[in-house]
């Protein structure tokens, strides 16, 4: 994490802890069961339980690398869980257990600590089939629950309750197998099988190749509603509207600063120039339909960067009609034609004429 602030860089490394020694309890703890039964049915829901929490927060540690909101999100929800099982099922008097205790109350406190790093928009968490998997993990659990007790009088013994059913769930997906719960009709085994396969699925990624593009186009309007809420809560952005070449070297240096940088196109054509660049890209049918979900006071600068100084004046319009000139302090503009800078002096805070710029470079040169 070369470049990364230090609190944030043990921020990041607390949670990756975290996720390791929930793997190392849960082998611990299988191995606790094997020489112990006695030990009882709250530890092997703890067991069943820790399989998937270690999944989700591996998937979820990927997230907090690139500061993604949501990834916080969910992380913050892994660790409540894994507080929950230490104070519902005792395990806080197992002695393997303490390593794991400091590490999730220690992540937890560095999350809340730093919670305001992890700002980027969900949407860009590297590609669309992470944010699948994750729903297809609690699918699965879902389905195993709900049909667990579905045809609960089928098992032995019977299953009647959803911390049975999530434990015997957890047992299936993750083929640990105690054998202490055992289908007894073809109706149960069947649908034992089609769990256990649903999880060996999801365990090593064949389930999410195979559902990845399904899942994906009917869930898109949902996404797209979720990334509307998402963007209008974004705060101290730098908003571009097109992007003009001269900006390149601008672009690279707030990138390498780590600045959240959007760039609203009005053309897709624009995209390939501008993808893989790390900054994130709006794309609509105009600039004002790019936009339409942010809010724009919460940015904190906006570069009208266009190389048509008639889109700069009709993008400064559109923001100072939307917004009353609440927001002029924060627009800047370039303009390529120095006859066209009147035109954009009563809209923005500050225009800059790169014409003007060569002179101011070149002239002590030539006078050398």
């Amino acid at each position: 994490m070369e470049g990364v602030p230090e609190h944030r860089r043990i921020t990041n490394y607390s949670f990756f802890t975290y996720t390791i020694l929930l793997l190392l309890t849960d082998l611990i703890l299988e191995w606790e069961l094997r020489f112990n039964p006695e030990v009882g049915n709250l530890y092997r829901v703890s067991l069943a339980s820790f399989i998937p929490l270690f999944i989700i927060s591996l998937l979820l540690f990927r997230g907090l690398i690139y500061r993604i909101r949501y990834a916080f999100y969910g992380s913050v929800i892994m660790i409540l869980l894994t507080i929950l099982l230490f104070i519902f099922n005792g395990l806080y008097f197992f002695p393997y257990s303490f390593p794991l205790l400091v590490a999730t109350l220690f992540s937890f406190y560095m999350l809340l600590r730093n919670h305001r790093d992890y700002n980027f928009p969900t949407r860009f968490f590297d590609k669309p089939e992470i944010a699948i998997s994750l729903f297809i993990i609690f699918a699965i659990f879902l389905y195993g629950i709900l049909g667990t007790l579905l045809i609960g009088d089928q098992f032995k013994p019977h299953i009647h309750d959803a911390i049975m059913a999530l434990y015997y769930t957890g047992e299936v997906v993750t083929t640990l197998g105690f054998g202490d719960i055992l289908p007894i009709t073809h109706t149960a085994q069947i649908f034992t099988i089609s769990l256990s396969l649903l999880g060996l699925g999801t365990i090593f990624g064949a389930t999410t190749v195979i559902i990845a593009p399904f899942l994906y186009t009917r869930t898109r309007r949902v996404i797209g509603f979720l990334e509307k809420i998402e963007s209008n809560r974004l705060e101290g952005y730098i908003l571009f509207f097109d992007f003009s070449p001269l900006l390149e070297s601008l672009l690279e240096r707030l990138v390498a600063e780590k600045e959240l940088v959007i760039i609203a196109l009005d053309d897709e054509a624009k995209e390939n120039r501008l993808k893989n660049r790390g900054a994130f890209l709006e794309i609509g049918k105009s600039f004002e339909d790019a936009v339409k979900s942010f809010d724009l006071r919460k940015a904190r600068a906006i570069i009208l960067s266009s190389q048509d100084d008639g889109r700069n004046v009709l993008n400064a319009l559109y923001i100072n009609s939307k917004y009353k000139g609440e927001i002029k302090s924060k627009v800047i503009s370039l303009v390529n034609d120095p006859s066209n800078e009147n035109k954009l002096q009563e809209l923005v805070n500050s225009i800059i004429d790169p014409s003007v710029l060569v002179a101011e470079r070149l002239i002590p040169l030539l006078k050398s």
